[in-house]
């Protein structure tokens, strides 16, 4: 996706849902930072393309070492259960260790490169909510 215009993972992580975007290209503009946020996310698409192909090896060699038996049989159902179960753990956290590593670096090179905390680019429904609408009553905040 690194030559398309619009690499995965700006489309998955910054949008509109994640981040107040105009806010974010506003900020590293100001600083200066665009080419080195772009070069980044360069890096970070690797990484989270690595999970990828992580997952797929992964998967590949638990099929190879887990499923012995002859399709459709019932000790071929009983190998895929198994394998199913097995891949949560063999598969499931490697992947996730690294897409947590990959959104960490991206959300650490979003405040670093702006200047600004994470919060304060983060879009509007993901913000903290300020002390005095916290001690709002319910009533006062509608």
């Amino acid at each position: 996706s690194l030559k398309t215009p619009f690499p995965l993972i700006k489309k998955l992580m910054l949008s509109e849902a994640v981040f107040d975007v105009e806010r974010l290209w506003n900020a590293l503009r100001g600083k200066g930072n665009v080419e080195r946020f772009e070069k980044r996310l360069v890096g970070l698409t690797w990484g989270f393309a690595s999970s990828m192909f992580v997952s797929s090896v992964l998967n590949y060699f638990l099929a190879k070492m887990m499923l012995r038996s002859d399709e459709g049989s019932a000790e071929y159902a009983a190998e895929l259960g198994k394998m199913t179960g097995l891949s949560n753990v063999v598969i499931l956290v490697p992947v996730m260790a690294i897409m947590i590593f990959v959104f960490n670096a991206l959300f650490k090179a979003v405040s670093e490169l702006t200047g600004l905390e994470i919060e304060e680019v983060l879009a509007a429904r993901h913000r903290k909510k300020s002390d005095e609408e916290k001690t709002a009553s319910p009533s006062e905040v509608e």
